[in-house]
């Protein structure tokens, strides 16, 4: 599916991956490769640029990755928010919210695969914990 080629032919199972996988993209995906506090805190690691002989990015550089922190990296909407309200018919009210109760009961998965990895020393991996997926790619 998008981007990794053209769109498969017009049918109701397409045109459910191909939102479902939109869906991904603007949330989980989006949220998972956004993440740049850490990156930014450290004008030496992966600067955007830097000067010939000279190991960290420049002031310049340095300021302009903080400035993108700042101006996109606001609280959005969460994924398991109540979206009910968008929905005129009770079928589709009850359908977003067998996808959330569905999404709460893969976060408690998430949680407990992260309580093994805490016990075997590692950090816990917090991108698809679907109660901190945002909803938005909106600056």
């Amino acid at each position: 599916l998008p981007p990794q080629g053209d769109l498969p032919p017009l049918s109701c199972g397409s045109l459910a991956d191909v939102i479902a996988t939109f869906a991904h993209h603007v949330s989980a995906l989006h949220g998972h490769v956004g993440q740049v506090a850490g990156e930014v805190e450290d004008p030496c690691f992966a600067p955007f640029a830097w000067r010939e002989g000279e190991l960290c990015g420049t002031p310049r550089q340095s300021l302009a990755r903080a400035s993108i922190m700042a101006a996109t990296g606001s609280t959005n909407p969460r994924i398991i928010d109540d979206y009910s309200f968008l929905f005129k018919r009770g079928e589709t009210k009850g359908l977003w919210r067998n996808m959330t109760a569905e999404l709460l009961s893969f976060g408690e998965r998430v949680d407990a695969r992260n309580e093994a990895r805490e016990r075997a020393g590692r950090r816990r991996y917090r991108v698809f914990e679907p109660r901190n997926i945002e909803t938005s790619v909106a600056v």
